[in-house]
């Protein structure tokens, strides 16, 4: 990786939120560094989903991008209602002194 960031390619900052220096499409990386790559790099995760529809092959043990990503926005969602709920709490706090 030192080699290729010498000569000026840094892969569009995909691998400073891996563990290792696999492929960014790799189905043995880590379901958090897919989640990375959903969030921070749309391109990328779009390229994945063109690559699902013309292969059978799968993440996980029979999980596909599509299922892998209705995960994270299922995750998404739920940090959004937390975060909600926290705000409700701290405002709710602030009222009663």
């Amino acid at each position: 990786m030192e080699i290729c960031k010498s000569y000026g390619f840094n892969f569009g900052g995909v691998y400073e939120h891996h563990s290792h220096f696999n492929c960014w499409l790799c189905p043995l990386q880590r379901k958090s560094e897919l989640y990375e790559v959903f969030k921070r790099y749309p391109n990328y995760w779009a390229n994945l989903h063109s690559m699902q529809w013309e292969t059978d092959g799968t993440y996980y043990p029979n999980e596909t991008i599509f299922d892998i990503e209705k995960q994270f926005w299922n995750k998404i969602r739920d940090e959004l209602k937390e975060k909600r709920m926290n705000a409700r709490k701290k405002y709710n706090k602030r009222g009663k002194k």
